[in-house]
């Protein structure tokens, strides 16, 4: 019965992990096109694609960082590959590889899924390099939403990329900053490339972030009116809501922002970033009027 529950428990826990593809959603629901049943199939084709190969690579992580995830507070339990030896691991190479290979003969291929698992290598073995996992934790984000542009045709614009590269970085930084604080790292370890004395610059570039994503906003809200920024969007995102739409979308963005960051600051999170999100009772309230309010504009 203990099993069960640790299995059950287990499975919840990486839940959430499954949840972060639904950004192969978000262009769609963002933008201007008409959501027909054709669409909506391609993207939730998309969806599990995405989460069979992003579910390869949360194995192949746990497996290379498996020592090292036995001293890390947020990990040790919720390993997926606890129990699997190398035999297994090359098992599950050869059905990567032939799973590719079977995709290259649809519509649904895209290099951006290759891209996706070089930069997961890549991240895998610079990861103690300060920042640099930074850009590849924000890219894994970024080539989920490329990867719902492609299929169903979005141009994504300039400032669409930037907008969220700065919204998943302060996530990535948000998620080095709990783990610092979960496990008590005061020196140098062998879970991260951070510990408590980065805090403070990893605050300011969070807050940064914050800043760069506020400005393209702002921006992307009055561009009509006072400035001449059409080079940097695109004809899909460039949608007609009313400025009083976008301002409570804004002020809810900014509401959850500082919520967050208070309670990263004050240790109040023990739990993954995303874990974190995915059971936020404020961030299921404030998608669901902003999923309202762009039922309303579309």
């Amino acid at each position: 019965m203990d099993k069960k529950l640790r299995k059950f428990s287990n499975i919840k826990k990486n839940i959430p992990k499954v949840a972060k593809n639904f950004l192969v959603f978000l262009p769609a629901i963002i933008s201007n096109i008409k959501i027909d049943i054709d669409i909506f199939l391609d993207l939730f084709i998309g969806f599990f694609i995405f989460s069979f190969i992003s579910f390869y690579v949360y194995f192949m992580n746990d497996f290379i960082e498996k020592d090292k995830d036995k001293f890390n507070k947020l990990k040790n339990n919720s390993s997926l590959s606890k129990n699997l030896n190398k035999k297994d691991i090359l098992l599950l190479n050869i059905l990567l590889i032939i799973f590719i290979i079977i995709l290259t003969q649809t519509i649904f291929f895209d290099v951006v899924l290759i891209g996706y698992i070089a930069i997961f290598y890549f991240y895998s073995f610079l990861k103690k390099i300060k920042y640099l996992d930074l850009i590849c934790l924000n890219s894994f984000y970024i080539l989920r939403l490329i990867y719902g542009c492609n299929l169903i045709n979005i141009d994504f614009s300039l400032l669409f990329i930037i907008f969220f590269v700065s919204v998943f970085l302060i996530l990535s930084i948000f998620k080095r900053i709990i783990q610092i604080n979960v496990n008590n790292l005061a020196e140098k370890n062998n879970i991260i490339a951070y510990d408590i004395n980065d805090i403070k610059s990893l605050n300011l570039l969070s807050l940064l972030s914050f800043l760069i994503s506020s400005v393209i906003f702002i921006l992307f809200i009055f561009h009509n009116n006072y400035l001449d920024i059409e080079y940097l969007l695109s004809s899909s995102t460039n949608l007609n809501f009313n400025k009083i739409s976008y301002i409570i979308i804004y002020l809810i963005y900014t509401v959850n922002m500082g919520k967050f960051y208070f309670d990263v600051l004050t240790s109040k999170i023990s739990t993954d970033m995303i874990e974190y999100l995915f059971k936020s009772k404020i961030v299921l309230i404030s998608c669901t009027i902003i999923l309202s309010i762009i039922a309303l504009n579309k």
